[in-house]
């Protein structure tokens, strides 16, 4: 039973847990796309997929090794995220809509607080391993990526603008996007020079 790789496996599978139009949380066995699913449905989905991407990005950062991260595998048997399921995600997804619940304004601090220190950052021992981790979760998670249009990556990349955040739609919409993402992911999606392959 080996978790999918690449990006496009990893963030696709998540939404194929998903679904649209579940209801309320207590009535989703994951998580719901739906507009009755948070009080901010748009900025909810917006984000929900940049954190789900964020993880998947922070998982797959292993397969570079020490350039990916010093000490930490943030990965599956990695050391540092759990092995066991994706609690890290789940409990990051679950505070992240009841923050978009609770407040009028989204909460940006306290989100990239709670999701990078508490619920990322508990496992990861090294600093600069903390510093790559905190500054990838404070590109993912931020008001510009409420924006449409807002990219991901670096270099070439983020020229080709192949990896962004998908304008508000349906759970089709973001599997279909999910889909035509290219299957090999260049190292600079993931901050890295084109050489880390090597």
């Amino acid at each position: 039973n080996e978790p999918p790789n690449g990006i496009r496996a990893n963030v696709l599978n998540k939404y194929r847990l998903m679904t649209d139009g579940g209801g309320k949380p207590a009535d989703c066995n994951w998580y719901d796309v739906g507009d009755e699913y948070c009080n901010k449905p748009k900025t909810w989905r917006k984000l929900l997929f940049t954190c789900v991407f964020n993880h998947a990005l922070m998982t797959e950062r292993c397969k570079f090794g020490p350039l990916g991260w010093n000490i930490n595998c943030p990965g599956p048997g990695g050391g540092g995220m759990s092995s066991n399921g994706d609690p890290e995600l789940d409990i990051s997804l679950r505070q992240l809509q009841i923050f978009l619940d609770l407040y009028d304004e989204v909460q940006w601090e306290a989100l990239n607080y709670l999701i990078g220190h508490c619920n990322y950052g508990g496992k990861i021992t090294d600093d600069w391993d903390r510093l790559a981790m905190m500054s990838m979760i404070g590109f993912f998670v931020n008001e510009d990526v409420l924006v449409d249009g807002y990219k991901f990556g670096s270099g070439s990349v983020l020229e080709k603008g192949d990896y962004y955040a998908p304008s508000d739609t349906n759970l089709e919409g973001y599997q279909e996007y999910l889909q035509n993402l290219p299957l090999f992911e260049s190292p600079q999606l993931f901050g890295l020079h084109e050489n880390a392959n090597i």
